[in-house]
């Protein structure tokens, strides 16, 4: 009997030291640690949990084959060995990033070259459209003629969807202007919707609300102000081989003692366009032409 005992005991001590502690890391395929990744060793219930940073130990043995799962990630499997430590690289299911593709088409760019005719100014714009995941748009604007006079236009902008077809597009837009050692600072809050007109007829229409710090030539201070804005897109010549867009845009904003006027123009053919923009404010008059191209990515 005790010969019997003896030898179920060298057993389970035999099968105890076969096992050992095997650590690891999962991340994803940007090399980011994926929290919550389930580790399990094949055909047993034993298995353990990736912390925040994708962490993990468990107990195995050299025949072990571990199975890493996750929601939304291919399910990989990886034979243990003599290895001690194994790292893991999760991959989305293919039905998941057809998925994050359907619902947010792909985001491009457009690229211009701005000169302002008054002030003598040279610059660029950029615009980032449809930037994932919560659909911005953003945009930045800086012209400058190297000595005194500069210019920067910065704005955020997005749809908020309020039921079938009707939606509001907000815009947070900031303005910079230093121009024959004057200048001003303008932050404005937009927000409009498309208000139809007749059958063929639809115009943008908005409100803006705004706060105004300038120092011009007789005047100086802060005002708040509000304005209307209107914006109308034409499409022309359908049917042809060369189908264009016509974007025309005013808006008349109260600041108190005076009025700022803004008005442009945008003709787009293809990932080409051309722009003419005009804009009063106080001391300030300026009438910019750009021309620029959309990158797809």
């Amino acid at each position: 009997m005790k010969f019997f005992i003896t030898i179920i005991a060298l057993l389970v001590c035999i099968s105890a030291g076969a096992q050992r502690i095997v650590t690891g890391r999962v991340v994803d395929v940007a090399g980011d640690g994926l929290f919550g990744v389930t580790i399990q060793i094949k055909g047993t219930n034993v298995r353990t949990t990736a912390d925040f940073d994708g962490n993990y130990k468990i107990a195995v043995e050299d025949e072990s084959i571990l199975v890493f799962t996750s929601i939304g990630y291919q399910t990989k499997e990886m034979i243990v060995g003599s290895q001690k430590i194994i790292n893991m690289t999760m991959h989305p299911k293919l039905e998941v990033v057809m998925l994050i593709y359907n619902c947010f088409p792909p985001k491009y760019l457009n690229s211009s070259v701005i000169y302002g005719t008054r002030y003598n100014t040279l610059g660029a714009q950029l615009k980032i459209i449809n930037t994932l995941p919560l659909r911005l748009d953003t945009g930045i604007y800086y012209a400058t003629d190297t000595f005194s006079n500069h210019f920067t236009n910065a704005y955020l902008q997005r749809p908020f969807y309020l039921g079938g077809t009707t939606s509001l597009l907000t815009s947070v837009k900031v303005q910079q202007a230093d121009f024959n050692k004057l200048q001003f600072h303008k932050y404005t809050l937009e927000t409009s919707t498309f208000v139809p007109i007749s059958k063929k007829l639809n115009i943008n229409a908005g409100i803006e609300l705004g706060h105004l710090n300038y120092d011009f030539s007789n005047q100086h201070g802060t005002r708040i102000g509000y304005g209307l804005i209107l914006k109308e897109n034409i499409s022309l010549f359908k049917t042809s081989n060369f189908p264009m867009d016509v974007e025309l845009k005013a808006s008349l904003t109260n600041w108190n003692e005076f009025v700022e006027k803004q008005a442009g123009a945008g003709l787009y053919y293809n990932s080409f366009s051309l722009n003419g923009q005009y804009q009063w404010l106080g001391d300030y008059e300026e009438f910019t032409l750009s021309a620029g191209y959309r990158f797809y990515f």
